[in-house]
């Protein structure tokens, strides 16, 4: 039984389902959130889904999605095939997007976006019309029918069957390749969406962009075509790089060939046997692809180059170089140590809040109940003081505490911004919201208030709180219409509060007066991007930064009148200053990372002219790249929609509530309703299996070698299993549905074709059939825990010619004659599980199951009894599984952590399986009565791998696995078996087993090629590791009887083995990740097992050795570890 439930998890795997893993992935579970109704508001060619308290941001999405309907559709000439569904996500403070294109789905979080990587624009404008492209554009480039997004070419190869016991040996290879209907690379796909169209500059190449670009390209750093076509071992700021170069790359096609370029080059990846950009934009320009972005890089190192030449870098320190996200820069108020916050130790954009004093350059280190998340669990002078921090943070005046936001978990799921208080000295920290939805606090001068930022409804406002009384909140400005505010910060008198505020595009500096209320503009311009005030220990200048030039760098300005004053001049950008009374501290973006540094005020007061940045840019006739003006979508304001009052609340939950939007170039009629169960379009992918088990003419290798292809070929056919995946969700993800069926065609023969498609034969194939129905949450549990509820349900049909001998005496005088009869096996299980995600690494599952197998026997004729014997069906085996599992993935996100993992991740699990098991049979009234043995199983499993980082960064990874059951049942059909490709690969899988088993390795992984960047046809080749292991473990029968009939005894020695492996990462069609490796593994050990009479024919041996010989294994899959 333990054979058949890990090969039943091989075959799930196949189908890249989640019930492929031994151990399933917390991160892809999600909590709930189901404690709020959904709502529906239907248009003409949208439904915009959303939950309470967005209805106001769904109308706004509804008509900014009808707007931008019409210019998306006409560049691509392609329109969606039905309605789009966009759904509206609000349980969490996170803003990003979300396109599925083969489903017609966007999922938008719509709190706004706020990154150093982009200027500020209007998020919903921005994000929507992004989405909606990658919709458009995708599926116009897309070489079949979205409803088939890829077709699967599978193979499984087998091990040697050496035990007479045994049917067919346990897979050795697994190959699971798919021919995807889209080939676009990344930066095809992102610089299109952000490019959207001419004129339409919902985004728009901002200064942001310019900077990152522009430090690329002036230090050779600039990815290469191959490089941006995936996100592949890329951090955070290479990733964002991708979209940067492919933007500029896309304006400058256009500006080149026009706007249909982008439209043609689509067409062209969408044509059959054009897996190449470079190709699809010779098809579309008659130019090389290569030689088209080779112009682009030699015309921008020109601009650059000549835009830059009259820099002078004014001088300046550095204060923290390590990593590349550096931000916030904050001398402590006594100026003895300096706080800010930075991702160093990370690839991926995870900020931490450091305190670093200039005395003795040491960090100081705290761990707490938010370092739940992180690997060590102890006080390290290099861990971040506060972790997972993202937004600004304050001192206290007198210097012994911050106040700082983070992401917490409130009880239903929900992902929200709450402020904290953390003593220096206590080494302490106090909550001071709950679910608030606050950031960027800080502090008053007379220590009594704290301003922060606090989202609501899709708009921000500036709060005040009493920290003392953190209920005793205040909202001060009164923005309603989705503005954003960004780093408030008090003057040193606590008369005003000065702030960056964005509504639709780039920032500008306001002033909040405590005395009158009154907010006053202090910097504000429609193309220049003014933000990150800090106000002078004296209050007689106020420092900000902007980009007048194209450049940000940071200026003062006069608090009693006067001309601002520039003080930085860099080649890259300077931002978030903060000052001392002769200190300027800044984040400066250099040589592709931003970093912190210092310098001294008086300096750059008094240096000479530092130049400017000086960009040439051309006059562009948009009329030669557009046949359209689409300026009138510029001119908007959103302002005059409300929320839904009760009264459309009403009508909405109890029928549906009619209703306009003013929608400029469609229809303005829209229904609001409650939401409706709305899924997508089934998709179907369709399959080709062979499954090489049954070697009807013996092993597929040694016909090849032997040149026997006529052979090699009933092989084939007879285990080939054509078949189909399909898969469908509810647009909000409440209900997944996804199955697959694959058919041996051939595992049965037919004399015609009428019989060929007989009810009988076709059930009587060779199958796999799988279903899986996920249900997210139980109505009636409104909290983060309440579970998935998962059905699922697997079956698998085998027929095994002259699987059965049975010995005749034709006549008495006769000697033995054996008559062979083909059997079948029928195996099915199902269960329900419910999952409860307990945090994003967590998950506990507690699950029942239900397996009942059967086999039957083909009509054959005994010559003995000279009379047709029919075949027979008897269930051997009926059992029921209860269980529960814990598992968890602490895995670091790390550039190599898809091929050298490094971190936690594992799962324990118990199981109680109380089963019957088919003993022998009687005869009772001439009929054949099955006997079966029951047996209440109780067992326990560990498995866990960490990964780690010793010298010079190399990787390794321990992995412990080991089973026990409680009862020590006797029977052979429950043994555990630890050897092959899911356990030890020196040895074969039926190798090494027991009722107890435990085994552990240790593997080294060395680079051999990072960053190969080479494409071949559809296929991106990215880095080649190699893996060294070493393993021993044993099987054994602990409490058993030495002479229970079906122990297999293969000694308590421990067997140990060494292999090798190499693993290749690529990515197919520039979207699927597909990993290949092959290993060599040998056992030092040799040992014979012996095997029970009763499983052994007398023409058969009753020994088998096992040991000393080398196997191999190989895959080609999306994973490399697989369970």
């Amino acid at each position: 039984m333990r054979y058949l439930t890990v090969f039943i998890a091989v075959i799930a795997l196949l189908s890249f389902s989640r019930a492929g893993f031994a151990q399933t992935n917390p991160e892809f579970y999600d909590y709930p959130q189901n404690h709020l109704d959904w709502y529906s508001v239907e248009s003409s060619h949208f439904i915009i889904h959303f939950q309470e308290g967005n209805s106001r941001t769904a109308q706004v999405v509804s008509r900014i999605a009808e707007e931008i309907y019409g210019p998306i559709t006409e560049l691509y000439q392609h329109e969606p095939d039905q309605k789009v569904s966009i759904v509206l996500k609000d349980r969490e403070d996170y803003s990003n997007g979300a396109a599925y294109f083969f489903d017609n789905k966007i999922d938008i979080w719509v709190p706004s976006l706020d990154t150093p990587l982009r200027g500020s624009h209007n998020w919903l404008r921005n994000v929507i019309s992004h989405e909606f492209t990658h919709i458009v554009q995708i599926q116009a480039a897309m070489k079949r029918k979205r409803k088939v997004p890829a077709m699967y070419l599978q193979w499984l190869s087998y091990e040697k069957v050496r035990r007479p016991d045994v049917l067919y040996g346990f897979p050795n290879g697994i190959i699971s390749m798919p021919f995807a209907s889209i080939n676009i690379p990344a930066w095809l796909a992102e610089g299109t969406a952000q490019y959207q169209r001419t004129g339409m500059v919902y985004d728009t190449w901002d200064s942001h962009r310019d900077m990152i670009l522009r430090e690329r390209i002036l230090t050779d750093t600039y990815l290469s075509l191959a490089g941006m076509g995936t996100f592949a071992s890329k951090t955070s700021l290479e990733r964002e790089t991708v979209y940067n170069q492919g933007y500029a790359f896309v304006i400058y096609m256009v500006n080149r060939f026009g706007e249909d370029v982008l439209r043609l080059i689509s067409e062209s990846l969408g044509e059959k046997k054009v897996y190449n950009v470079a190709e699809a934009i010779e098809m579309a320009t008659g130019i090389p692809g290569e030689k088209v972005f080779d112009d682009w890089i030699e015309e921008r190192k020109t601009f650059y180059t000549k835009a830059t030449e009259r820099i002078q870098v004014t001088p300046s320190e550095y204060v923290e170089k390590d990593g590349f996200f550096n931000f916030y820069p904050k001398a402590s108020p006594d100026g003895k140590s300096v706080a800010y916050i930075s991702n160093k130790g990370h690839a991926y954009s995870w900020l931490s809040l450091y305190l670093k004093k200039d005395s003795s350059e040491t960090e100081l280190a705290f761990i707490d109940d938010l370092e739940l998340e992180i690997p060590k669990n102890h006080a390290d002078a290099t861990m971040p003081l506060i972790p997972f921090i993202n937004t600004s943070y304050s001192f206290s005046p007198d210097g012994n505490k911050l106040v700082y936001a983070v992401n917490k978990k409130n009880r239903y799921g929900e992902s929200y911004r709450d402020l904290f208080i953390f003593d220096l000295k206590k080494l302490e920290q106090t909550r001071l919201t709950y679910s608030g939805r606050m950031e960027s606090p800080a502090w008053s001068p007379d220590s009594t208030k704290i301003v922060a930022v606090k989202y609501e409804g899709g708009t921000q406002n500036l709060v005040l709180l009493d920290p003392e009384k953190p209920d005793s909140l205040v909202r001060l400005t009164s923005y309603s219409k989705g503005e954003t505010v960004f780093t408030p910060t008090w003057s040193p008198d606590g008369s005003s509060i000065f702030f960056a505020m964005a509504d639709f595009w780039g920032r500008n500096l306001w002033k909040y007066s405590t005395e009158t209320g009154m907010i006053e503009g202090i910097l504000i311009d429609d193309y220049v991007d003014y933000r990150d005030p800090n106000v002078s220990p004296d209050g007689k200048y106020l420092y900000y930064s902007a980009d007048p030039d194209g450049i940000f760098n940071i200026y003062r300005k006069p608090m009693n009148g006067g001309e601002p004053e520039k003080l930085t001049s860099v080649l890259g950008g300077a931002f978030m200053p903060s000052v001392t009374e002769n200190e300027l501290f800044f984040a400066e973006y250099e040589a592709n990372a931003y970093q912190i540094k210092k310098a001294q005020i008086s300096t750059l007061i008094n240096q000479e002219e530092t130049g400017f940045y000086a960009p040439d840019i051309p006059e562009v006739d948009s009329g030669t790249n557009s046949s359209e003006d689409f300026s009138y979508l510029l001119d908007f304001d959103d302002k005059d929609l409300k929320p839904f009052d009760n009264q459309a609340f009403a009508s909405a939950d109890t029928g549906s509530y009619s209703f306009d939007i003013e929608t400029k170039g469609q229809d303005d009629d829209r229904t609001f309703r409650k939401y409706a169960d709305t899924f997508t379009s089934t998709s179907f992918f369709p399959v080709l299996r062979f499954d090489n088990y049954s070697k009807l003419n013996g092993r597929n290798g040694a016909l090849l070698q032997r040149g026997e292809l006529g052979k090699l070929g009933e092989n084939l056919l007879r285990d080939m299993k054509p078949g189909v995946y399909f898969a469908s969700r509810d647009v909000t993800d409440k209900l997944n549905l996804f199955g697959g069926i694959m058919l041996g065609v051939a595992s049965r023969g037919a004399e015609s074709v009428g019989k060929f498609f007989e009810p009988s034969r076709l059930l009587q194939l060779d199958r796999d059939i799988f279903f899986q129905a996920e249900y997210r949450g139980l109505p009636f549990i409104k909290r983060s825990w309440s579970p998935t509820i998962s059905v699922e349900i697997y079956n698998l049909h085998r027929n095994v010619n002259d699987g059965l001998k049975v010995e005749e005496f034709p006549c008495t005088s006769c000697a033995p004659d054996t008559v062979n009869v083909d059997i079948g096996y029928e195996v099915w299980q199902a269960d329900l599980f419910f999952r409860s995600k307990l945090s994003r690494r967590s998950l506990l599952e507690l699950g029942i199951g239900y397996s009942p197998y059967r086999v039957s026997t083909d009509n054959f004729y005994s010559r003995e009894l000279k009379a047709l014997v029919s075949g027979s069906s008897s269930q051997y085996f009926k059992g029921t599984t209860l269980s529960a599992a814990y598992t968890f993935n602490y895995y670091d996100y790390t550039l190599d952590s898809d091929i050298a993992p490094v971190g936690l991740k594992g799962y324990v699990r118990y199981q109680f399986q109380p089963s019957n098991l088919l003993e022998e049979y009687e005869i009772k009234d001439g009929a054949l009565i099955p006997l079966y043995k029951s047996v209440s199983n109780h067992s326990s499993e560990l498995h866990v791998r960490y990964g780690f980082r010793t010298f010079g960064g190399q990787a390794f990874q321990a992995r412990v696995r080991g089973f026990s059951y409680f009862n020590n049942p006797d029977d052979s059909f429950y043994i555990d078996y630890i050897g092959g490709f899911m356990g030890m690969r020196s040895y074969p899988f039926f190798a090494i087993g027991g009722n107890t088993t435990a085994f552990t390795s240790l593997s080294w992984f060395a680079p051999i090629f990072k960053d190969i960047n080479t494409q071949i046809g559809p296929y991106t080749f990215d880095k080649l590791y190699a893996r060294f292991f070493f393993e021993t473990g044993n099987g054994w029968y602990l409490g058993s009887s030495s002479n229970s009939p079906d122990k297999l005894d293969i000694g308590n020695k421990l067997k140990s083995g060494i292999g090798a492996e190499l693993r290749l990462a690529t990515n197919g069609y520039y979207l699927f990740p597909l990993r290949f490796f092959v290993s060599a593994a040998y056992g030092f050990d040799r040992f014979s097992l012996t095997l029970p009479d009763e499983f052994v024919t007398g023409s058969q041996s009753n020994r088998v050795t096992y040991g000393r010989e080398i196997l191999f294994h190989f895959g080609l899959t999306f994973d490399f570890e697989l369970l």
